[in-house]
């Protein structure tokens, strides 16, 4: 495969390295080229010499590499040590030497896109019978993301002075009332005063049994840091689009202290409102439509595909002058993994690739997962960390696990036989109805707990109880 080159520059680069005699310029390159960028395989070759004397300490010229390559046939071919003189001669100012390195990392992927894609066809285009394409399609995805992830200069080695440089100054900005990057607000204090808000590269677990408000919890959070100017994707693979935006809607018409003024999110999907509740919908929706919040609700994503759709989101946030500031998946187990003997195998390969993603996006990485039914035998129903589905993985991937818990869902349920008995049940479920529990059973960076916080299910809201005391002061 031929592809985009440039030998001029490779030959330029090489010349700039090998004429460097204070061993200065190396640092400029090593993390953005590797051998494999180069198209001509006598520079990647002598790039890599030149590499592996750098990293010894020494000083790569012309000189110093010719050993390596004293019995090159292919560099005798090229003209030998006077190839390597040459390339000297052919040298950039040094100030070029980033910007070339750049380059031909570019053209490298573009050369490696370009053979993915002819691959991508033929596979394509050889049709087997009782075979699904969407396997393959999924190796392709996850081959494409590698490399747009091999295109991305992050820093991941720092040494301890770097490192220790960085704290210090992180704590100097938020010292001097600056907002901190790496913690983001939920907008529900209580949770932000335990965790110090959601964290970039995290990967977070939010457990629940059906009926305990994962999916309002995620919503509310979706909410609140979209609402606030952060870009938001939400992988919705259980329900569709058409079901999430009324509860997203529904929050935003929300009001504290004015029961009567709820739209409920069931009424908004059945269509079943008042004119004057369908001109709030509708203003409601122009408020609405500028945040950077994505939904996606394809079904049964494998992790690559997941990726490559939050990455596309991703570029045309930051075109926009936004920034990731939250991915949901919702939910864990709805994810696909092709060809794993079986679903402990299958989750734990996609909880791994999902905390790996959270430190590839630079982004907290929030997915929903169910428990298992053993917490509804017991007397206290609160989950725990064992009653993860298929949790050995799930649980030691996650930076952070959280669990809702709301006891009205199980009095709602409850039918006790005397009439005193049900009176009582009716009173604690009046007293619970808008209470749910957030348990924090693990947190590599900080404390556990319980949060107690509240909601309002019909309305898919869910606060701090200290804002309503909040909010009667500033009124």
């Amino acid at each position: 495969m031929q592809g985009p080159f440039n030998y001029e520059i490779e030959q330029s680069l090489l010349g700039t390295l090998l004429s460097d005699s204070t061993a200065t310029l190396w640092p400029q390159v090593s993390g953005i080229l590797r051998p494999d960028h180069f198209h001509e395989p006598m520079h990647s070759r002598i790039f890599d010499a030149i590499a592996s004397l750098s990293k010894a300490g020494k000083v790569a010229t012309a000189f110093t590499i010719k050993n390596v390559f004293e019995h090159d046939g292919t560099l005798k071919e090229l003209g030998g040590l006077e190839y390597l003189a040459r390339l000297v001669a052919l040298a950039d100012p040094a100030i070029t030497l980033k910007s070339h390195a750049e380059l031909l990392r570019d053209l490298a992927a573009r050369r490696a896109a370009i053979e993915a894609a002819t691959k991508l066809i033929a596979d394509a285009d050889a049709v087997t019978v009782d075979e699904t394409f969407r396997p393959t399609l999924a190796s392709h995805v996850e081959a494409m993301q590698a490399l747009f992830d091999d295109g991305v200069a992050r820093k991941t080695t720092y040494t301890m002075g770097e490192a220790g440089a960085m704290m210090v100054e992180r704590i100097s900005r938020i010292q001097n009332g600056e907002i901190d990057r790496n913690a983001i607000k939920t907008g529900i204090a209580a949770l932000d005063r335990l965790t110090g808000g959601l964290h970039r590269g995290e990967y977070i677990i939010l457990g629940g049994r059906p009926g305990m408000g994962k999916t309002a919890l995620a919503c509310q959070l979706a909410y609140s840091i979209a609402e606030a100017g952060g870009g938001v994707f939400y992988a919705s693979l259980e329900m569709p689009q058409a079901s999430l935006t009324p509860r997203l809607i529904s929050c935003r018409l929300w009001t504290p202290g004015l029961p009567s003024a709820v739209v409920s999110y069931s009424r908004i999907m059945r269509g079943e409102v008042h004119e004057h509740e369908a001109r709030w919908i509708e203003s409601a929706v122009r408020e609405t439509k500028s945040w950077p919040l994505v939904i996606d609700d394809a079904p049964g994503l494998s992790a690559p595909e997941l990726e490559a759709r939050v990455q596309v989101a991703n570029s045309k946030m930051e075109r926009n002058g936004k920034s990731l500031d939250l991915v949901v998946v919702d939910h864990l187990h709805k994810m696909r993994h092709p060809n794993t003997p079986s679903k402990v195998n299958e989750y734990t390969e996609i909880s791994g690739r999902l905390a790996e993603m959270a430190k590839r996006l630079d982004c907290p990485v929030l997915a929903l997962a169910q428990l298992n039914r053993g917490v509804e035998s017991r007397d206290d129903k609160r989950p725990q960390l064992a009653d993860l589905r298929e949790s050995g993985s799930i649980e030691q991937d996650a930076d952070v696990v959280l669990f809702t818990y709301r006891p009205a869902y199980y009095l709602e349920r409850q039918r006790l036989a005397s009439a005193a008995a049900e009176s009582d049940r009716m009173a604690e479920l009046e007293a619970a109805k808008n209470k749910m529990e957030l348990l924090v059973e693990k947190q590599r960076s900080g404390p556990i707990g319980t949060i107690n916080l509240w909601c309002d299910m019909a309305a898919n809201v869910v606060r701090d109880p200290n804002q309503f005391d909040e909010m009667e002061l500033a009124a």
